[in-house]
């Protein structure tokens, strides 16, 4: 339950952070206005998306809305009913719940996210925001996790099948 508790505060505090922070960008930034921060590396890009990631699906902002709903509610509710966790999966589950809800806010509120950070490179020359860092470290710590229960699930197999021979 403990481990729960503190899941759910971080999922606030990234929640928190993006909409503080878009907040501050749209105040302080024009539509479309671009700053480098480290040139050629980093840019401050103020846009907004209508799509999913990357620009996906722009215009769709009812289907976007009701999948990320959905994908938010089936995270918290494997957070708080699903098997136990270890903590390396409850604060990946966390950052996905957290950056999921500051996306959606924005869907909800202005039909379209807020973005303001882009690497300008040629193969990746995307915005994205606090929430859309937070997903995707969530969904990156979330595999690792999987993958070192699996292996730690496999682990006793395999010595048992070696102690048999």
């Amino acid at each position: 339950m403990k481990r729960s508790i503190l899941s759910v505060a971080v999922a606030v505090l990234v929640v928190l952070a993006d909409q503080v922070v878009k907040a501050l960008v749209s105040a302080s930034a024009t539509l479309h206005e671009t700053r480098p921060l480290i040139p050629g590396l980093l840019e401050f890009c103020y846009l907004h998306n209508d799509g999913a990631a990357m620009g996906l699906f722009a215009g769709a902002r009812w289907p976007i809305t009701v999948l990320t709903a959905c994908l938010i509610i089936a995270c918290l509710v494997y957070l708080l009913f699903g098997k136990r966790h270890s903590g390396f999966s409850a604060w990946a589950l966390a950052l996905i719940i957290g950056g999921g809800i500051g996306n959606l806010i924005d869907r909800i509120r202005f039909g379209y996210v807020v973005d303001f950070v882009r690497f300008p490179v040629s193969w990746f020359s995307y915005s994205f925001n606090i929430a859309d860092c937070a997903i995707c470290i969530g969904a990156a710590l979330f595999v690792i996790a999987f993958l070192l229960e699996w292996i730690r699930a496999k682990r006793p197999l395999q010595e048992k099948d070696h102690a048999d021979r």
